[in-house]
């Protein structure tokens, strides 16, 4: 039976964001992880630095809907990602 290594990691990336992203890439790139999720990456600049950053991880998908912070969820993947849905839970919650 296949296994699949998957990691989540909340990176509020506040203070010190290019020492912290350039670990966190060098990290992932040189781990086992299949698919990593990322929750509060801030800007759409430090999803592009991380993406050059990690080319192990050539599949990505990402969600920026924060209305204060443009920040969002970002989906690195070894593998293709087949497709991709994004519910806000603000309208379910009214």
């Amino acid at each position: 039976m296949a296994k699949v290594r998957i990691l989540t990691f909340n990176t509020l990336f506040r203070g010190r964001t290019q020492a912290r992203m350039d670990a966190l890439a060098a990290l992932l790139d040189d781990s086992d992880y299949d698919m990593v999720c990322l929750q509060e990456v801030i800007s759409p600049r430090i999803w592009s630095r991380l993406r050059r950053a990690t080319p192990s991880y050539p599949h990505t998908a990402h969600s920026w809907t924060f209305p204060l912070v443009r920040g969002g969820l970002v989906t690195l993947s070894r593998h293709p990602i087949a497709g991709r849905t994004h519910d806000d839970a603000r309208e379910r919650l009214g």
